[in-house]
């Protein structure tokens, strides 16, 4: 009986044990979870906005400046309006563009001109009257180089008629006296010469010395010309698509702005 009395005590202490544990359980799990209200949406403007104060900078800008030099002829555009892709906004006097291109090629025109006249010969003058100077003084040099042999043989041949005793000792050494100066005649003759082939051959490096310079000019003015020409343009296009913002440009020259909004912002932002 006491047996009984004393498993009926503990079975009563678990369960009370067991119902307590479940209600902790329970009281934390609860939280979690939140009561769900659904409604029907309805279209209405939103009460929150946000006022923000800045400058509004373009996607895309193209500035053009005008040379002090370059005159404004025409202009077709004003500030506010709105331009296409290489729609045309300006146009420059080219006068003095093309007073001075012509100018460049007359002075070309020139200079080939020149340079077709030295290598045709037209000034080939000094050079053919040395060539006949030089050709002169080898016959010459050649007649007394045939003169001095001549005048050694004749030499050798009084030796012996002096060693003979048929002609006199005068007339032998004005034998050997003629001998000698002939040899010293060559010998300057050699170096005249020698001179006159150094200065046609210095005529003709001084000729090629020109032409070289002359080709050189030639392409130096080419060039210059080149560069001018891809320099100017009497026709200022727009780069872009935009609204001119700043025109301050006269008939007579300066300055011009052109700003463009991407299609994506073009709703939202206007360009200043």
């Amino acid at each position: 009986m006491k047996n009984k009395k004393r498993f009926i005590i503990w079975f009563g202490i678990f369960l009370l044990a067991a119902i307590i544990g479940t209600l902790s359980r329970i009281s934390h799990i609860l939280p979690q979870y939140r009561e769900i209200v659904v409604t029907s949406a309805i279209s209405m403007p939103l009460s929150d906005s946000i006022t923000l104060s800045g400058i509004v900078e373009p996607y895309e800008k193209q500035e053009i400046t005008i040379n002090s030099s370059d005159e404004v002829k025409k202009i077709y555009v004003s500030e506010g309006d709105y331009v296409k892709k290489e729609q045309m906004l300006l146009e420059l006097d080219d006068t003095d563009f093309n007073n001075s291109i012509k100018s460049e090629t007359i002075s070309l025109t020139k200079l080939e001109r020149d340079l077709g006249k030295l290598i045709k010969g037209y000034n080939n003058t000094e050079i053919d009257d040395l060539d006949i100077t030089i050709e002169q003084s080898q016959i010459q040099y050649d007649n007394m180089l045939d003169e001095y042999e001549a005048a050694k043989k004749k030499q050798e041949q009084n030796k012996t008629m002096y060693d003979k005793g048929y002609i006199s000792k005068t007339e032998y050494e004005a034998s050997v006296k003629q001998v000698d100066k002939l040899q010293q005649d060559i010998k300057i003759h050699e170096m005249k010469l020698k001179n006159l082939k150094d200065d046609i051959s210095k005529t003709n490096d001084d000729k090629k010395a020109k032409i070289a310079d002359l080709k050189s000019s030639i392409d130096l003015a080419k060039s210059n010309i080149a560069i001018s020409k891809d320099a100017f343009n009497k026709d200022v296009r727009s780069n872009i698509e935009g609204k001119v913002v700043e025109c301050d440009v006269t008939l007579g020259q300066n300055y011009l702005d052109v700003r463009h909004c991407s299609s994506t912002r073009r709703a939202n932002v206007t360009c200043p």
